[in-house]
């Protein structure tokens, strides 16, 4: 899928980027929205969910979101950031040991709400990681591609990620 036509899913699953009451972190978090992939969870701790990207760069790409809208790292409690980061290092473990991709890169994104920051289209101002296996090498494989949907949105075929989601449940390496 083109990052044109996954933007406008997006938009048709009625996540909006700029609105903290349309926030699509914040749907994913929750429970019982039509609009959550119950399906395509992971993980859950008190402060933050793991899911199955469905807007992935590749596939098994994960997103660890805080269930509360927080927008800056430095307005969560240290506890709070201790437990996504351990969501993050427990991701990285089961995505080595289910997919042995050549590398795994995580990123921590959110960004200002504020009309006047002005995010980039497939930015949310709601603080989540992104766990992503890399299975390839060469350009497709650098961090400027990888995070970028410029060679577009992986696809998963009809039930394939429901299915990679329970094997991940299942191969999940807990640090506790």
């Amino acid at each position: 899928m083109s990052k044109e036509e996954a933007l406008a899913d997006m938009a048709a699953r009625g996540f909006d980027r700029g609105s903290r009451n349309a926030c699509a972190m914040c749907k994913l978090a929750k429970h019982g929205d039509d609009t959550n992939d119950e399906a395509l969870r992971v993980r859950e701790e008190d402060h933050a969910i793991v899911v199955l990207d469905r807007y992935a760069s590749t596939r098994g790409d994960l997103l660890v979101i805080l269930r509360e809208h927080v927008e800056r790292i430095t307005d969560l409690p240290l506890a709070t950031h201790l437990e996504v980061q351990r969501l993050v290092f427990e991701a990285h473990a089961t995505l080595e040991e289910l997919f042995a991709p050549r590398r795994i890169y995580s990123a921590t994104l959110g960004s200002s709400s504020e009309p006047e920051a002005n995010p980039p289209a497939m930015s949310f101002p709601h603080l989540h990681v992104h766990v992503i296996p890399v299975h390839d090498d060469g350009e497709s494989a650098r961090p400027a591609a990888v995070f970028s949907w410029t060679a577009g949105v992986w696809l998963y075929d009809e039930g394939e990620a429901e299915q990679l989601a329970r094997e991940l449940r299942a191969a999940w390496r807990s640090s506790r």
